[in-house]
């Protein structure tokens, strides 16, 4: 996913152009016929037909989207200050598989990235370093790991869950303390995932690719320097990152050794990577609502 709504498909030979319209921020999705997409107070999804647009309880920028499954969803971002509400809130839609409705985020930061162990296991991360957890109840305030700002969130477990962002921050959880990470990098990071507790993946600025092993992390190299900000895999030989530059957009694949180019895009920007196992699909969206879709 891009810039300007982009989303391209990847069919196992080429990435064709799916769909166009404002910028996808994010995507998740449980089989070919249950993707969903983020994007400024809409919601993109898929179902045997096409794509869709959903109904939204929220003005805002939608920016992260995770899913116990694909009747249990959450999607957070920010609601700008208007004069109604003059500091802004963090915004947090769940959706029951009828509608999607707004959730009390109980912060004014805009929350850029959600993950969950469960559906009553969910973290959503932000600006200023908010973490805020759902227990399947409400949401409360986890911890405050700022100033920083948090742009990414992913765990193995509830017990090891990562978040990273501005200056290079890692921050982990093993369920009961939050505890910092040396990087290595102050360079920001943008994304992280991973296929197990000791091969996790960061991306982020400059092309900058992170690895850890479970005991520290290693910088890899990239052979880019695009804004590297999406990142998802199937398992540990089987990882996409997606990012950008002024001119261009890039699809990454770690095969298990090493990372390489895929697939370039003039005039475009990548924001997010997201899949699905059962089939070997990948999707990448961005500017210009661009999804492209891909058979691995």
């Amino acid at each position: 996913m891009g810039a300007r709504g982009t989303i391209l498909h990847y069919d196992g030979v080429s990435w064709r152009l799916k769909y166009t319209a404002e910028a996808f921020r994010a995507g998740w999705a449980e089989d070919a016929t249950h993707s969903f997409i983020v994007a400024d107070g809409l919601v993109i999804r898929t179902d045997p037909t096409g794509w869709k647009a959903m109904e939204v309880d929220s003005d805002g920028s939608l920016l992260g989207i995770w899913g116990a499954s694909s009747t249990d969803l959450f999607a957070v971002g920010y609601r700008y200050a208007t004069s109604a509400n003059s500091s802004g809130t963090g915004v947090i839609l769940r959706f029951d598989g009828i509608s999607w409705k707004s959730m009390v985020s109980g912060t004014t930061q805009a929350l850029r990235a959600v993950w969950g162990s469960g559906r009553s296991d969910v973290y959503a991360v932000g600006d200023l370093g908010t973490v805020r957890h759902y227990d399947g109840g409400s949401w409360t305030n986890a911890a405050t790991l700022g100033p920083q700002n948090l742009y990414g969130v992913w765990g193995s477990s509830a017990t090891d869950v990562f978040a990273v962002g501005a200056g290079g921050h890692i921050r982990h959880f093993d369920g009961t303390t939050w505890s910092t990470m040396a990087s290595g990098t102050t360079l920001d990071l943008f994304a992280v995932w991973g296929s197990g507790p000791a091969e996790v993946f960061a991306i982020g600025y400059r092309g900058i690719i992170l690895r850890y092993d479970g005991v520290s992390w290693t910088p890899v190299p990239s052979g880019t320097t695009f804004i590297l900000s999406g990142l998802w895999g199937s398992g540990p030989s089987d990882i996409y990152a997606v990012g950008y530059s002024a001119s261009s957009s890039a699809i990454l694949r770690f095969d298990g050794q090493a990372w390489n180019i895929v697939r370039t895009l003039p005039n475009n920007e990548f924001y997010n990577a997201w899949g699905f196992s059962s089939d070997a699909s990948v999707m990448v969206s961005g500017g210009n609502a661009t999804v492209a879709i891909g058979v691995r």
